[in-house]
This record gives structure tokens, sequence and C-alpha cells, in this order.
């Protein structure tokens, strides 16, 4: 596969996504930063991104994939505050739904080293949903 051109990949947005608020019993949409992982092949319109979260609650922090940007060792980043770049809770989001017009950072090109630690976090927890497959 040949790279593309102006990639979004590693960058980071403002992109919206479901949440379910415990109070409500519902779930309803916020705009969370997240990292671009991957870019729309063909004709689709979708994203692969991970979430990126300022108050994540210990009880679903996960030390093996939660990976932790402080807001002063990566000052290029326009986090408000430390947050968890989410390496095992991939999704998908709709071009739509990517504020696009405003980057908030980029890991890739600005922080490569935290890129690939990213990266390997992603392939870790993919290797990982493939082995406990094969034995359920």
């Amino acid at each position: 596969m040949k790279p593309i051109m102006n990639s979004q990949i590693g960058k980071i947005y403002n992109v919206i996504v479901p949440y379910y608020e415990r109070k409500t019993n519902r779930t309803l949409v916020k705009a969370r930063p997240c990292m671009i992982l991957a870019e729309p092949q063909g004709n689709d319109k979708e994203y692969v991104i991970l979430p990126i979260s300022s108050s994540l609650n210990k009880t679903y922090y996960d030390e093996r994939f939660d990976i932790l940007l402080c807001k002063e060792e990566y000052p290029k980043l326009e986090l408000m505050k430390d947050s968890y770049l989410r390496t095992h809770k991939q999704t998908t989001a709709y071009e739509a739904n990517i504020d696009f017009k405003h980057c908030l950072g980029d890991l890739k090109n600005e922080y490569p080293d935290m890129f690939s630690i990213i990266l390997d976090k992603v392939k870790e927890y993919d290797d990982f949903k493939i082995e406990s497959s094969r034995f359920l």
C-alpha cells in the first residue's frame, strides 16, 4: 500500500462520539479529542480513531493499554489537562464527525517516539484479541 499524501494519521482532532450517561441511562454524544489511526480505504468515509480521555475513571484504567499524555511533556498538543490515549478503544468515526478545521496536535510528526509506542500498544492489543479469540 502506498503512503497517502497529506495524511491525517497521528493527528488529533475533536470528534463527535457517543458515550453512555449513567445519570440519565442514555447514550449521548460529545466532542472528544481523538487520534487518527487509519484513514478510509476505497469509497469508505470512516476513519479509525483512538479516543483521548482527560477524566478517566480509575476503575476503567488499563495499565497495559492506556497511555498517559502529560500536558507539560507534550506542549505542542492542545490538551486541556493530562489525558489518556486509549489504544484498546479503537473505533470508527465518519469524516463529517471530525473537526478537520482545527488540529489539536500531531503525534506522528511532533512526537514520533510516543507515536511509535502508541502503534506498539495497538499491535499488542490487536494480537491479544486474535489470540484470545482462538481459545474461546
